[in-house]
């Protein structure tokens, strides 16, 4: 999503944001993956390789949030 978006609820400005992962002591942008989590007896396993990181924008005037996941993830491939 490029430039500034507006609302799609009440037309008010949206600021670009991210939902934030805490993973093995750090801070990572939180990713879509295609498919379900698999279970397993100790984690949760992904079998899909193409990652991307999910981008929030939040209205200014209602709050509301919605989610983009347009760019391919940088961050290390880590176990959830």
């Amino acid at each position: 999503m490029s430039g500034r978006a507006h609302c799609p609820e009440c037309g008010g400005a949206m600021t670009e944001g991210t939902v934030a992962d805490y993973r093995r002591g750090a801070v990572h942008p939180s990713e879509w993956v295609e498919g379900r989590v698999e279970s397993s007896f100790w984690t949760g396993k992904l079998r899909n390789e193409e990652r991307y990181e999910i981008t929030a924008y939040r209205c200014e005037k209602c709050g509301f949030v919605t989610f983009y996941a347009d760019k391919p993830a940088t961050s290390p491939r880590t176990s959830y």
